[in-house]
């Protein structure tokens, strides 16, 4: 376990080296163009549709609907009312 810690402790090293080797070339104007306000460039869909979505019951309603039934299910409803 100790050597999987090492590894890890050293891999992070040196990925923050790299950050702390660029951070002293940062300078303001570097800033200012990364925070400047740039227009988007908008390519998805213009006309998104969205997707039909089943409306459930609202308290109040009638409670009556029945659930809808595979073929088979209603077979077997029908069934169990004739005996």
């Amino acid at each position: 376990m100790g050597e999987l810690k090492a590894k890890c402790i050293s891999e992070l090293q040196a990925y923050a080296k790299g950050f702390q080797e660029w951070r002293p070339k940062v300078t303001e104007d570097v800033i200012d163009e990364c925070m400047k306000v740039r227009p988007i460039d908008w390519k998805a869909n213009p006309n998104p549709k969205r997707p039909q979505v089943e409306q459930e019951s609202k308290p109040g309603e009638a409670a009556d609907k029945a659930p809808k039934l595979t073929k088979d299910q209603g077979e077997e409803a029908s069934k169990a009312k004739d005996d």
